[in-house]
C-alpha cells in the first residue's frame, strides 16, 4: 500500500503511486455481426461506442478487427450474452458484518458476471474503496464480509451511503 493517497488518476502499485499507461491506437475497430457493422475510431479518450438500444441480440456472434496502428492489430469473436434478469435484491446495499449475496435467474455457464462497488467521498474525487468481484455465472455472487466491511466504513462516505455500482454479465 502507498504511504500517502495517490493523486487524481493515479493507482497504487506495490508501494508507489503510478499514472495510468498512455492510451494507444490499434487503428479503427470494426465490429461485425448479425448484419450490422460498426466502425469505431480511436479518439482522445480511447475507443468509445455509444448506442441506444440493443445492436446485437443475445446469441449473435460479433467479430472485432483492428488493423494495427501504434500497437499491433488483432481480431477475435464473441457471442452476445443475455442481460441479467431477476436480480435479488433489486437494490443491493452492503451491510457491515454481513456478506452481500446477490442472485439472479437463468445463469449462463458460458458467461461471467462482474460486480463493482465504488465508494464516494466527494463528487469527482478519487474513490477511497473499490470492490470488484468477477465470477463464473452460476446465478449467485457473494461479496465476503471483509470486502463489505471495507466498503461500508463510515469515513469513506461524503454523500451518505450512495455507492456507485454496476452488475453486468459478459
Amino acid at each position: 500500500s502507498c504511504p500517502a493517497p495517490c493523486g487524481f488518476g493515479e493507482a497504487c502499485v506495490g508501494d508507489q503511486c503510478v499514472p495510468p499507461p498512455p492510451l494507444r491506437s490499434a487503428g479503427t475497430l470494426v465490429l461485425t455481426g448479425g448484419g450490422q457493422v460498426r466502425q469505431v475510431a480511436f479518439g482522445p479518450g480511447g475507443y468509445v461506442l455509444l448506442e441506444d438500444g440493443e445492436v446485437w441480440p443475445t446469441g449473435t456472434a460479433v467479430s472485432i478487427y483492428a488493423p494495427g496502428g501504434e500497437v499491433g492489430g488483432f481480431a477475435g469473436e464473441v457471442t452476445m450474452v443475455a442481460p441479467l434478469a431477476g436480480v435479488t435484491p433489486a437494490q443491493p446495499m452492503p451491510t457491515a458484518g454481513q456478506p452481500l449475496v446477490l442472485t439472479w435467474s437463468a445463469p449462463d455457464p458460458a458467461a461471467r458476471v462482474r460486480l463493482t462497488l465504488i465508494s464516494e467521498l466527494q463528487h469527482g474525487a478519487p474513490a477511497p474503496v473499490l470492490v470488484d468481484c468477477d465470477v463464473a455465472d452460476v446465478g449467485r455472487l457473494e461479496v465476503p464480509v471483509a470486502a463489505v466491511d471495507a466498503i461500508t466504513e463510515p469515513g469513506i462516505w461524503g454523500c451518505g451511503r450512495c455507492p456507485v455500482s454496476t452488475l453486468v454479465r459478459y
